[in-house]
């Protein structure tokens, strides 16, 4: 997992400078914060996460610098364990959150599963699978960055080609019905 998230950093700064040194340095009871908030052993992606960064502090950071991938930000250490609980009340499952997007968008690991999901807090609660695990997740984001597609626009903005992300996602994880359904799949 480290050598995955490792080259994730190293694919996000060679196309935006900075954007690493806008994550922080790990905080050294990262492991204690997270394992407070669930009561219990995190899973390897967080760890590693949160043992080589302390995530986006949107106070602090120039708006081009805010994704982690398109519309979607590394949740802030500080901020992880209210985020935890907003998810765990609206859905009732051990959802942790890794990446939070606008007007309550999330991408969550299921505790119970493993799986990545990416969820919304709007009246229909929508809930679907997208990567069936943490290791999915970070080898499909590797794959947007080398096949280009994620990119900055002419704004400053990381951007992404729609219809390829979906063929890389399709590709990568053929067993996740979400890249099929409603992509004209």
């Amino acid at each position: 997992m480290k050598n995955l998230f490792d080259e994730y950093l190293r694919l996000s700064e060679s196309v935006r400078r900075g954007y690493v040194a806008t994550l922080g340095q790990p905080d050294p009871a990262a492991l204690s914060v997270l394992e407070e908030a669930v009561g219990g052993e995190v899973p390897a992606l967080l760890q590693t996460i949160y043992t080589t960064v302390e995530g986006t502090n949107v106070n602090e950071v120039e708006d081009s610098l805010f994704d982690f991938i398109p519309g979607f930000q590394l949740i802030h250490l500080h901020d992880w364990a209210k985020e935890y609980r907003l998810l765990k009340e609206e859905f009732g499952k051990d959802f942790l959150p890794v990446l939070a997007g606008e007007e309550g968008a999330y991408y969550a690991l299921d505790a119970a599963t493993g799986e990545v999901l990416i969820l919304f807090l709007d009246e229909f609660k929508l809930q679907d699978v997208i990567f069936e695990d943490a290791e999915h997740f970070l080898q499909t984001i590797i794959a947007n960055y080398n096949e280009k597609v994620y990119f900055v626009d002419e704004d400053g903005w990381l951007d992404f080609d729609d219809d390829e992300e979906v063929r890389v996602a399709r590709r990568l994880n053929p067993n996740v019905s979400y890249w099929e359904e409603g992509w004209g799949g």
